[in-house]
C-alpha cells in the first residue's frame, strides 16, 4: 500500500491567496532532533604573500563563490566593516533585467542554477534584516508573495493574527532572479569588491597557530595574484575544492560524512501571462514511487519537479517534456500545473550527495583562517526547499561569530563551529532522516512491497493542524524554519492534541498512481 505524508513546506506555506489552505502532514518519521579599493594585490612569486593595499581598516575577508550564500555573506561582512573581496570563476556579471537573468545568464559553475528554489520565511527575514535591498528588489521585480499566517485553514474558527505573524511571509522567485537581486544589493556595498571570471588556485599558509595547527593567511588566484586575508570563506557549494586546497597546503583534510541521496530530479518551468492558475496548489506531494514538487516563482512562472529514486531506470524517460507533462497531468487535481507555456527544457539533476564537512574534530580545528558556509559545509536532498534559507542563516551566524572574534583565529573557528553545531546541525540531521525515509518508501513501492505506514503522530499532525490553531501555528514555525520539530512539537500538550486527532482518523489510503499505470505513462 502507498501512503501519503505531505511535508510542512507544502500547501500551508505556499498557498496562493485565492486558494484554500490545505495543511500538510509533516513527516517526522524516525526523526529525533537534539536540538572603495579593497585588498588590491600585487603580483608575487609563487609562495609569497601579496601586499595588501586598502582604503579602510578592520578585518580582511575573501569569499570564494558568488552564489546567493557567498554574495550575501560577503555583503554582510562588508556592512559589518570588513574589507571584503569575493571571487567566482564564472565571468558573466549578474543581469539587471529579470528575463535577461533567466534566459541568458550562464552559470556553468552551478549545477542547480535552473532547478527549482524556494526562499522560505527564515531566508526572507534574514535578508530583510541583513541585506534589505535584495528583498526590495525581488518585490519590485514581480516576486511571488504570500503569508500563510493570514490564511489559516477554514477548520480553525478562533484564529487571530499577531504582529509577529508578518515574519511568515514568503517572497520567492526563480533562482537566477534571486541571485541577481542579492548580487545587486552586494554591488552597492562600498567595502566589497566582486571579481568575476577569477577563481582560486590555492591557499597560502601563514605561521602555524597553537599546537601546530595550519593557518590560512591568503589565497592565490588563477590570475596569479596573491591576497593576504584574515579569513577565507568557502562558499564554493557542493563541489567545493577546499578539502584539496587544505591538504595541498599541508593541513589535515576535513572530515566528510557522505552518502548518495538516491534521488533524481526532473524540473520543468511554466509561465502564464495572466498569472498562476486559480486552482494552483503548490507544495511537495509524495505520490507513491514519485513525488511532485510545485513552487510558485516570479511574474507568473512556476516550476514542476518530478523527483524519483535514482535507481528507477524506466522513469528516466521524464527527460522528455511530453512524458513529464503526461505523468504530472495524470494525477487527479494536478492538471492545471501543466496548463502554462513550458519555459525552457527539462532540467535534470541526479547523483545528488548528502554531505557534511567538518573543519573541527575532537583534536581541534583542521586549520584556522578558513570557514565553510552553505552547501560547502553541508548539502542534502534539495526537495524540501531549505537550502538558500538555511545558508543565509549560516552566513549571518558566521559573520557575527567572525567579527566578534576577529583578533583571535582560534576563537573565531570555535565560535563558528559552535554556531553550526547548535543551530545548523539539527536541521541537517532532520533532513537526512527524512531523505532516508522517503527513498526507502519509494524503493519499496518500486519492488512491489508495502512501505512502512505513517505513524499516528504523522497522521494526527495533518488532521490537528487543520482544526487546532496552536498546532497550525507550530507547523508554521517549523515550515518557516524558525523552530525545529522537537522545539515545536516536544511539549506534552501539543503532542496530546495531535495523537487525539489521529485516534479519530480512518485507516490511511493509498495515494498516487498505481505503479503499473505510471510505467505505462512513461513508456507510451
Amino acid at each position: 500500500m502507498q501512503h501519503e505524508h505531505r511535508c510542512a513546506v507544502a500547501d500551508a506555506v505556499l498557498r496562493d491567496d485565492k486558494s484554500q489552505i490545505s495543511t500538510p502532514d509533516f513527516a517526522l518519521r524516525r526523526e529525533h532532533l537534539h536540538s572603495a579599493t579593497l585588498l588590491t594585490a600585487a603580483r608575487q612569486r609563487p609562495g609569497q604573500l601579496g601586499t595588501v593595499l586598502s582604503m579602510g581598516s578592520g578585518m580582511r575577508v575573501v569569499v570564494i563563490g558568488a552564489g546567493p550564500i557567498g554574495l550575501a555573506a560577503a555583503a554582510m561582512f562588508a556592512r559589518a566593516g570588513a574589507e571584503t573581496v569575493i571571487f567566482d570563476r564564472d565571468p558573466q556579471p549578474a543581469p539587471t533585467d529579470v528575463e535577461e537573468a533567466w534566459n541568458n545568464w550562464k552559470r556553468p559553475g552551478v549545477a542547480q542554477f535552473r532547478q527549482a528554489h524556494l526562499l522560505l520565511p527564515l531566508g526572507r527575514s534574514t535578508l530583510d534584516r541583513r541585506l534589505p535591498g535584495a528583498v526590495s528588489t525581488l518585490r519590485s521585480e514581480g516576486a511571488y508573495t504570500v503569508n500563510p499566517a493570514m490564511h489559516p485553514p477554514p477548520g480553525i474558527s478562533d484564529w487571530e493574527t499577531t504582529d509577529d505573524d508578518m515574519r511568515h511571509e514568503i517572497v520567492n522567485a526563480r533562482r537566477p532572479v534571486i541571485e541577481a537581486a542579492i548580487a545587486r544589493a552586494a554591488e552597492a556595498e562600498s567595502n566589497l569588491e566582486i571579481r568575476r571570471g577569477v577563481g582560486i588556485d590555492s591557499l597560502v599558509a601563514g605561521p602555524a597557530a597553537g599546537d601546530g595547527i595550519a593557518h590560512v593567511a591568503g589565497v592565490r588566484t588563477t590570475d596569479g595574484d596573491v591576497l593576504t586575508t584574515d579569513l577565507v570563506v568557502d562558499a564554493m557549494g557542493r563541489r567545493s575544492r577546499m578539502p584539496d586546497f587544505l591538504e595541498e597546503m599541508g593541513a589535515r583534510r576535513p572530515v566528510e560524512e557522505t552518502e548518495d541521496s538516491r534521488f533524481a530530479y526532473y524540473t520543468q518551468f511554466y509561465r502564464r501571462d495572466n498569472g498562476l492558475p486559480e486552482d494552483f496548489s503548490p507544495g511537495l506531494h509524495p505520490k507513491g514511487s514519485i513525488s511532485l514538487l510545485v513552487i510558485p516563482a516570479d511574474n507568473g512562472t512556476w516550476s514542476v519537479t518530478v523527483y524519483t529514486s535514482s535507481s528507477d531506470r524506466p522513469l528516466r524517460a521524464l527527460r522528455d517534456p511530453a512524458v513529464h507533462r503526461r505523468v504530472v497531468a495524470a494525477h487527479r487535481g494536478f492538471e492545471s500545473w501543466v496548463s502554462g507555456e513550458p519555459d525552457g527544457d527539462i532540467d535534470v539533476m541526479a547523483g545528488v550527495v548528502d554531505r557534511q564537512r567538518s573543519f573541527v574534530d575532537e583534536d581541534g580545528p583542521f586549520a584556522t583562517g578558513v570557514i565553510p558556509i552553505g552547501d560547502a559545509w553541508a548539502c542534502t536532498n534539495p526537495s524540501l526547499g531549505r537550502g538558500i534559507s538555511l545558508g543565509l542563516l549560516q552566513a549571518s551566524l558566521s559573520v557575527d561569530a567572525a567579527m566578534a572574534n576577529a583578533d583571535d583565529p582560534g576563537s573565531l573557528i570555535d565560535a563558528c563551529h559552535r554556531a553550526n553545531s547548535e543551530q545548523m546541525d539539527p536541521w541537517h540531521r532532520a533532513t537526512l532522516q527524512r531523505d532516508r525515509a522517503r527513498v526507502a518508501e519509494m524503493e519499496a513501492i518500486i519492488a512491489g512491497a508495502d512501505p512502512e505506514p505513517p505513524s499516528p503522530f504523522e497522521r494526527g499532525l495533518y488532521a490537528a493542524s487543520g482544526a487546532d490553531g496552536g498546532v497550525f501555528r507550530r507547523l508554521l514555525e517549523v515550515s518557516g524554519l524558525f523552530m525545529t520539530d522537537s522545539e515545536a512539537f516536544g511539549d506534552d500538550a501539543i503532542r496530546t492534541s495531535i495523537l487525539e486527532a489521529a485516534a479519530d482518523l480512518p485507516p490511511p489510503v493509498a495515494t498516487g498512481l498505481p505503479r503499473e499505470r505510471l510505467l505505462e505513462l512513461v513508456a507510451s
